[in-house]
């Protein structure tokens, strides 16, 4: 229900509110993070079921949540270096290779 409320949120700011101010630059990277959160615990933790046969990994709600963190985190990263205009083609791979190596720090977490 939370995440639904980020989506709408999200669309609210994106459709309602001017890009310029500041605030409203804040009030959408903060949409943006809680909405991908939401939304990537929730795939994460739903494809740990079809996913993992060991029942370590097996709907583990802190992985999950572990997992929405970490995206949410570059997905917002991502925006940022956009709205800057510095996501270029060699920074979108470092952050993909951070957004790797992030993943697998949290699969092989105990």
């Amino acid at each position: 229900m939370l995440t639904t409320a980020a989506w709408l949120g999200l669309g609210v700011v994106v459709v309602t509110l001017d890009p310029d101010p500041l605030l409203h630059r804040g009030l959408f990277f903060a949409a943006l993070f809680l909405a991908a959160f939401g939304a990537f615990s929730l795939l994460a933790y739903r494809l740990s079921f079809s996913l993992f046969s060991s029942k370590r990994y097996r709907g583990n709600v802190s992985r999950s949540v572990l997992h929405g963190l970490t995206t949410a985190i570059v997905i917002t990263v991502a925006a940022l270096l956009q709205l800057s205009r510095a996501l270029t083609t060699f920074t979108g791979l470092l952050l993909f290779g951070t957004f790797v190596v992030l993943q697998v720090a949290v699969l092989v977490r105990r």
